[in-house]
């Protein structure tokens, strides 16, 4: 039992602690990186096809779900 208190302990504390290790270690490279930026034409090109996109796909799903629902098994058979 004390094996399983001591496994416990030792993967929380290691869970815990690794993303403190991770940023305190060096990095590889001696020279500081240096972000270039990254240019900006059409930024907003794509702007009205994701309204667009979301209204073919809830047409298709309202079809769907007419479609699924459309079945004569619920029907009763008695004249």
């Amino acid at each position: 039992m004390n094996f399983k208190r001591l496994l416990t302990a030792v993967s929380a504390s290691a869970l815990a602690l690794s993303p403190v290790a991770a940023q305190a270690a060096a990095p590889l490279s001696v020279a500081t990186p240096v972000r270039a930026a990254a240019p900006m034409d059409d930024a907003n090109s794509m702007a009205g096809s994701a309204g667009i996109a979301l209204g073919v796909l809830l047409l298709v799903a309202i079809i769907a779900i007419a479609v699924s629902n459309d079945s004569d098994e619920g029907t009763p058979a008695s004249p």
